[in-house]
């Protein structure tokens, strides 16, 4: 039974999903099936846009002729949830920080240049937390 390997890939701004079949005809022509696919020359894999039901559909269409890895998948899409998560947390902190120095008087500008400071902090950390 062959391996497809499921994997995240960003082009053009445009995450898709990208599939690695090994050359087999039945499996080339399972994967040409699905809505959307194209395929990529240059990395050697098939391309398709996310989209709700695509693994049950893509498991449909292999069926018993190939097992689904879906490990680096799984990886990259924790990852995503993490980052977001992240953002949230940190946008939270910084409304209710922005609240407070207004609630202090603190002049415009001097509220407006710690706020920046503070987001800035904040998108260094979260690039040094993901890398």
């Amino acid at each position: 039974m062959e391996t497809i390997l499921l994997d995240l890939a960003e082009q053009e701004g445009v995450e898709l999903l990208t599939i690695r079949v090994p050359y087999d005809p039945i499996l080339i022509a399972a994967v040409k099936k699905i809505q959307g696919v194209r395929w990529d020359p240059d990395h050697r894999v098939w391309k398709v846009p996310p989209r709700k039901g695509l693994l049950m559909e893509l498991r449909n269409s292999f069926g018993e002729n190939a097992k689904l890895d879906e490990s680096e998948l799984r990886r990259k899409l924790n990852q995503v949830k993490e980052q977001q998560r992240f953002r949230h947390a940190y946008d939270l902190p910084l409304e209710r920080f922005s609240a407070w120095l207004k609630s202090k008087r603190y002049s415009k500008k001097y509220s407006e240049d710690l706020s920046r400071r503070n987001r800035c902090f904040s998108k260094i950390h979260e690039r040094q937390t993901y890398q």
